[in-house]
């Protein structure tokens, strides 16, 4: 249910001036679906995925942003325009900006974010002892 509930928020049309749409998704679509995923249980492989998607979403959090601007700065120097946009492009453009974007955060999360919460939490440890 939270997949399909996603689905349906992703592939929703857009336009300009749809605040009534966004509020409607942020107060009543991520909540039901935050609640829906937090009462799942999972086995197997999922569970491994879950942990990663887990370990994995600060660090993209945290460096979605730069690759946002690279594409906003691609997009404005050679002024697409809907006219102009030569489709396929723009859709390889944003696939390698994705995978960049996840093996970049994996990177941050297993060799800054992770360290750093260890050390983090052993200060933490040695303080309260």
């Amino acid at each position: 249910m939270p997949c399909l509930l996603l689905l349906g928020m992703f592939f929703i049309p857009h336009t300009l001036r749809d605040w009534k749409l966004e509020v409607f998704i942020i107060m009543f679509v991520l909540p039901t679906i935050l609640s829906l995923g937090a009462g799942a249980k999972v086995k197997g492989i999922t569970v491994k995925l879950c942990n990663l998607l887990g370990r994995i979403s600060y660090p993209v959090y945290m460096t979605h942003g730069f690759t946002m601007v690279l594409f906003e700065h691609y997009y404005k120097n050679y002024k697409m325009t809907v006219e102009a946009i030569d489709k396929q492009f723009v859709i390889t453009i944003v696939l390698i900006l994705i995978v960049f974007n996840l093996l970049f955060s994996y990177a941050i999360m297993r060799w800054v974010d992770e360290p750093v919460r260890k050390w983090l939490k052993k200060k933490t440890m040695d303080k309260s002892k």
